[in-house]
């Protein structure tokens, strides 16, 4: 076989099976190619990469391949089919068929185009399709964003209170950074939830029992700082007249406002609360006073502190009225006494009065008890309940106010 001829015969044979395997390739490309288009539009409204999509349609364009080669393999044009296809386009007579089979010389290669007709828009409009449609895709414009103006995207406004409230206290080091951090942390875990769900019954609920936990584990350490200033206070101004029964009863106060501060989601200073646990107010004439005075004067610094953090983060006011109440919440709590009775407002040091220390007695104070016999004298009242007080006399009723105009005009008409 010449290799002139062999080369239009392979020529002949790509062309036709070409357009064969195309027959079969551009369904199922365009199908892959419009699924791409589809999927890079999806992934470009979320702001997310759009290489899935790239990745599925070359899957898809694969496949589609795979399947064409299969369905044109019966319909491949061969050498012979090749042969007779030129010798019937080139009006060779059968020349070129009978030289292939041996029978004949090779008759001369015609100076001519292969004998096929080859239609354009049969390639090209799958082509332009499929470039629409990713085209379309990729540089169709998105749709503009909602604006984030909306009042249910702001954050509640308790967040920042309490964000604020954690600032304040790392700030002054009041409390212990891991209570604060913690705190940060339980807010930022609200702010990550979707945005549409800031506003949802249950992270309202969620956000209401943390200010309310805060707000209490603050007031909490403060009072607790507030009523160990007074006492140790209170212990430094009579340290020379307390007994030992006060001083034990002192102590065990001591010790309940010690471990108040150093419970809840809230503890004081580690610095501050060890300080305190050295302090062992039964051996009072024992303690330094300067020392005394000092840790006295750094719980009533902490305690404005707290109170001022509070201010600061809205969950009280400049009057210390922390919303949770009416306009008669009173005048704050009372001072540290040596009375031996408890309020029910704020809770005192429980130690009785010496009577053998009349110097040291106030206005108020238990002097004396007395054993008295109550008397169980009773009047008998009589038996005039429901009657009445006299008798009226005649035409009284005439006066009485109750009576109808009618009734009165009859009745004064009759008494003439």
């Amino acid at each position: 076989m010449p290799i002139s001829w062999k080369r239009k015969a392979s020529a002949m044979r790509l062309r036709v099976n070409f357009g064969w395997f195309w027959t079969y390739f551009s369904p199922g490309m365009l199908v892959s190619l419009a699924l791409c288009g589809v999927l890079v539009w999806l992934l470009r409204l979320q702001k997310v990469g759009t290489e899935p999509a790239w990745a599925l349609g070359f899957g898809g364009l694969i496949v589609s391949a795979l399947i064409a080669r299969s369905q044109c393999q019966d319909k491949c044009m061969n050498w012979e089919k090749a042969f007779s296809r030129l010798d019937v386009g080139w009006g060779l007579n059968h020349r070129l068929v009978s030289a292939l089979q041996g029978v004949g010389d090779w008759p001369m290669v015609p100076d001519a185009k292969i004998p096929l007709k080859v239609k354009s828009g049969f390639f090209l409009a799958p082509l332009l399709l499929g470039a629409l449609f990713l085209s379309s895709a990729w540089y169709l414009p998105l749709p503009p964003e909602r604006s984030t103006l909306d009042t249910t995207r702001m954050e509640p406004p308790d967040w920042k209170t309490l964000e604020a409230l954690a600032d304040e206290l790392e700030e002054q080091d009041l409390v212990e950074e891991d209570a604060t951090q913690a705190l940060k942390r339980e807010v930022e875990q609200l702010r990550q939830k979707p945005m549409e769900e800031w506003y949802d019954p249950s992270t309202l609920e969620a956000t209401d029992r943390l200010r309310s936990r805060m707000h209490r584990d603050s007031e909490r350490l403060m009072q607790a700082m507030n009523h160990t200033s007074m006492l140790l206070q209170l212990a430094d101004t009579g340290r020379d007249q307390l007994t030992p029964g006060q001083q034990q009863a002192m102590q065990d106060y001591l010790q309940q406002m010690r471990e108040q501060m150093g419970q809840g989601g809230l503890q004081v200073n580690e610095n501050l609360l060890q300080q305190l646990r050295e302090v062992d107010l039964t051996r009072l004439q024992q303690i330094d006073r300067a020392q005394l005075q000092q840790l006295e004067q750094a719980l009533m610094e902490n305690g404005e502190g707290m109170e001022q953090a509070l201010v600061a983060a809205g969950l009280i006011s400049m009057d210390g009225d922390s919303g949770m109440g009416g306009i008669s919440r009173g005048g704050g709590p009372t001072d540290l006494s040596l009375r031996d009775f408890e309020t029910s407002v704020e809770p005192v040091v429980p130690m009785a009065l010496d009577p053998g220390s009349m110097e040291n007695a106030r206005m108020g104070d238990l002097l004396e008890v007395r054993d008295t016999v109550h008397g169980d004298e009773r009047t008998d009242p009589g038996s005039i309940g429901g009657a009445v007080a006299s008798e009226g006399g005649s035409g009284e009723v005439v006066w009485d106010q109750d009576v109808l105009p009618a009734e009165q005009k009859v009745l004064k008409a009759f008494f003439k």
